[in-house]
């Protein structure tokens, strides 16, 4: 077991690292698409954090549906609707047009 604690401690931090990546990203666009309201930016957030929120529960009554009975967890629904979700999701993220706002100034 001493193997896998390294194992699962060196996935977790790769996973933080392109999560806070990511996470800045999502802001950035969020930001972007927001245009001139972007004063509704907090709301984004709000929205967001409530969505986390429930899904935490539904994440957690799935593994505890499947998991019923057994001495070990069974997280397997747990991935199942997370990658299900990341598909999705996927789908209108690449439909989304940016705009390059980095602008070289003349010399």
């Amino acid at each position: 077991h001493y193997g896998s604690f390294w194992l699962l401690l060196i996935a977790l931090v790769m996973f933080e690292c392109t999560n806070s990546i990511t996470a800045s990203l999502c802001d950035m666009a969020s930001l972007q698409l927001l245009g001139d309201d972007r004063h509704n930016f907090g709301l984004q957030r709000v929205w967001a954090t409530v969505g986390w929120g429930i899904m935490a529960l539904v994440y957690g009554a799935a593994i505890d549906y499947f998991s019923y009975g057994g001495h070990v967890r069974n997280y397997t629904a747990g991935y199942i609707i997370s990658m299900s979700l990341w598909v999705v999701a996927l789908i209108p993220t690449t439909k989304i047009k940016f705009v390059n706002t980095n602008k070289k100034e003349k010399e």
